[in-house]
């Protein structure tokens, strides 16, 4: 997309086959938990469903291969509040082309990233 963001999808294996669903907008941004830097995915930033219920989460590397993620969704802010903690591994092969439909316009906001601003 740019040099500051991109974009990608959740890769995962159903009934034997590899899927690539849930596009998102990726970007660097301060952590909503400690400020810090987090690699973070915003679904909001295409049609889908985890964008319609405004699902973002942040990820960090724990080892190779390893990484712990943090993911919000919610309508209001309280439901967005509720930290939601997954483990990720990978990668499981390559990028496979973008998919999905993004919103026109879209902009990310305290909504999606409601870390402190630098």
């Amino acid at each position: 997309m740019d040099g500051e963001s991109g974009r990608g999808y959740n890769t995962f294996t159903q009934v034997g086959r590899v899927r690539q669903r849930y596009p998102m907008r990726t970007l660097s941004a301060p952590s909503r938990y400690d400020g810090r830097p987090a690699y973070t995915l915003v679904y909001r930033a295409y049609r889908s469903m985890c964008g319609a219920i405004h699902m973002v989460d942040e990820v960090r590397r724990a080892a190779p291969g390893v990484y712990l993620g943090m993911g919000t969704w919610g309508f209001t802010g309280r439901q967005r509040r509720v930290a939601r903690p997954f483990v990720l591994t990978g990668p499981v092969g390559p990028y496979r082309g973008d998919i999905g439909t993004a919103r026109r316009g879209f902009m990310p906001g305290p909504r999606e990233l409601p870390g402190p601003r630098t």
